[in-house]
């Protein structure tokens, strides 16, 4: 068992999944405007992206410029996703 909880793949299973469950229950507890939400919940989906990206498609063992251009990628995707979305 300690060594599933060591292993770097389970634990970022396990991010996703909380959260995966927290973008659910954020549309049923918390109590924001719709606009509010959905930019929430596009800034939880891009982490998600993220850390898929850098942990099952082993962008973490790339060199670093191309990590760098992945991470901007994902920020510049994010933002114009939330600015479209709020336009």
């Amino acid at each position: 068992m300690s060594n599933l909880l060591k292993d770097k793949a389970t634990i970022v299973l396990v991010i996703l999944l909380a959260l995966t469950l927290l973008s659910w229950l954020m549309l049923y507890a918390l109590k924001l405007e719709p606009k509010t939400v959905g930019v929430l919940l596009l800034v939880l989906a891009f982490v998600k992206v993220q850390l898929i990206i850098s942990q099952y498609m082993e962008l973490n063992k790339a060199i670093f410029p191309i990590r760098i251009a992945f991470w901007l990628w994902t920020a510049c995707a994010c933002g114009i996703s939330i600015w479209m979305y709020l336009r």
